[in-house]
């Protein structure tokens, strides 16, 4: 590999992580500020959802209330009640087969994260969100 084709994927690593990150932080808030009866649903397909909260598991930050870090299954089950979605028979290979996406018009929700990032710097999945019949 070149220089420029080494710091092409760098920087391409550089904002996925980046991306990963951001969209666990929001994970974190979600669960740890809002409850089940605010009436949020996920207007996203179950498997971006699936895969946002595997990310989120992945790197580590989320934690119940005793500093315990969550497992897959409870953040799972925290995020579909929360978001009044039935959860996958089996989330993991859900989440799995989501990051598995590929082409132009299939692109996994952390690419389709990381494009939304542009628009909506601040609480970006918050755009698969409504509340009611309304988008919060």
């Amino acid at each position: 590999m070149n220089e420029s084709t080494t710091a092409f994927v760098s920087n391409r690593q550089m904002k996925q992580r980046q991306a990963m990150m951001q969209m666990a932080q929001e994970v974190d808030r979600l669960l740890k500020q809002h409850h089940e009866h605010e009436g949020l649903t996920w207007t996203g397909s179950k498997a971006d959802l699936m895969e946002a909260l595997y990310y989120a598991f992945e790197t580590g930050i989320l934690h119940d209330d005793y500093g315990m870090l969550l497992t897959f299954a409870d953040i799972v089950r925290r995020g579909c009640t929360l978001l009044h979605i039935e959860p996958s028979r089996n989330p993991y290979v859900t989440a799995l087969r989501a990051r598995q996406r590929k082409g132009m018009k299939n692109l996994n929700y952390l690419e389709r994260y990381q494009i939304m990032m542009d628009k909506y710097p601040v609480n970006t999945i918050w755009t698969s969100i409504c509340k009611g019949s309304t988008a919060v």
